[in-house]
């Protein structure tokens, strides 16, 4: 059915058009926790169950958008008894989506390879708002708490209840990133000494645990910075809050002026 205007207003003030209750609101969860869930009508997935495997060679898919796929083998896909449902972080099939008929909905929410889903979407020439954001690397932290927000917002929105147990999938869990930050590199990189009580404000701030033992400071890179993994990164951290302006500058800019050769630049507009 038809969204509630609250609803319709927010996503249009994002830019996204409303398509039903349903969507809008696993599109509102999106915005809101940056992770992409996916809701299938539950009734068309073939003997009510899906897989995450590669394309087996000569599948095809249609679309939610009506974009006809050829996929290739090294495609990920969501699958039924039947056949793909949908591209993998990408966007879902024709022939599950939901509808007005709708009465029972199936919910993903997932974390996939960023790699993969920037090749697939670039391929098919497929991109999405999932895309985007699987490509740039979602919490895989958030997964869990994003899928039940997406399920009460549906409620919310779309009314019926949640059905008990939840179907948890995590092979191959991370383990917490660990990057040791020297504070004599620190001053060297910056050319200025920080305190390191300033550098441990700075770092605790930003949700890194710091631990200092001499000169060193070992801190525990959160799951959602994804864009942290070298002594360098949190260098930088440090810099942009402790203040670029901080940092000492060349007052005068030295300027050397090279002569000009006449019979060189003679030829060069002759030439």
């Amino acid at each position: 059915g038809p969204s509630p205007d609250w609803l319709r207003r927010r996503l249009e003030a994002v830019g996204l058009r409303s398509v039903n209750n349903v969507v809008d609101a696993t599109n509102y969860a999106m915005m809101e926790t940056g992770q992409p869930p996916h809701a299938f009508d539950y009734a068309k997935i073939a003997d009510g169950k899906i897989i995450v495997r590669k394309t087996i060679a000569g599948e095809r898919l249609t679309s939610i958008d009506g974009t006809q796929c050829d996929l290739n083998t090294d495609m990920l896909v969501i699958a039924d008894a039947q056949g793909p449902v949908a591209v993998a972080g990408v966007m879902g099939g024709l022939d599950t989506e939901v509808s007005e008929t709708t009465t029972t909905i199936l919910l993903e929410d997932a974390y996939f390879d960023p790699v993969s889903v920037r090749t697939t979407s670039r391929r098919l020439a497929l991109p999405s708002e999932a895309a985007f954001r699987f490509e740039r690397t979602v919490d895989i932290e958030m997964v869990d708490w994003a899928s039940k927000r997406t399920a009460q917002l549906i409620t919310q929105v779309a009314g019926g209840k949640v059905a008990k147990g939840v179907v948890d999938i995590y092979p191959k869990k991370l383990e917490q990133k660990e990057v040791t930050l020297r504070l004599s590199r620190l001053s060297r990189l910056l050319g200025i000494e920080v305190p390191c009580e300033e550098v441990l404000r700075i770092l605790s701030a930003l949700s890194f645990k710091p631990k200092v033992e001499d000169d060193l400071i070992m801190c525990s890179v959160p799951s959602w910075r994804s864009d942290v993994y070298r002594e360098v990164d949190l260098i930088e951290e440090v810099a942009r809050v402790y203040g670029y302006n901080k940092v000492p500058t060349e007052r005068k800019i030295k300027i050397e002026v090279v002569p000009v050769d006449t019979r060189q630049k003679l030829i060069e507009l002759l030439g």
